[in-house]
């Protein structure tokens, strides 16, 4: 069984990768769709997507969180009563 600190660090995690893997499928993407509508420049605003990706890794770690501590705070006994 994982600790509430264990899960939050892999709600980070998640957003990381999934940030990553957006990123890694929308650049190549928006570098073809750039060269389809003929423009010759494309701007790469560093900041503003790492900015986006640390936002977004901190949100997913938070709803992974949340549920995690809730849930850490009940009895084994009481959740599987008031399950059935």
């Amino acid at each position: 069984m994982c600790s509430p600190d264990h899960d939050d660090a892999r709600g980070g995690l998640y957003g990381a990768l999934g940030s990553a893997m957006g990123l890694l499928i929308a650049v190549p993407y928006s570098r073809l769709m750039v060269k389809a509508s003929g423009v010759d420049t494309l701007e790469f605003p560093a900041a503003q997507l790492i900015g986006v990706v640390l936002a977004l890794s901190t949100l997913t770690a938070l709803a992974g969180a949340l549920p995690v501590r809730r849930a850490a705070r009940v009895s084994p006994m009481t959740a599987l009563s008031a399950a059935g």
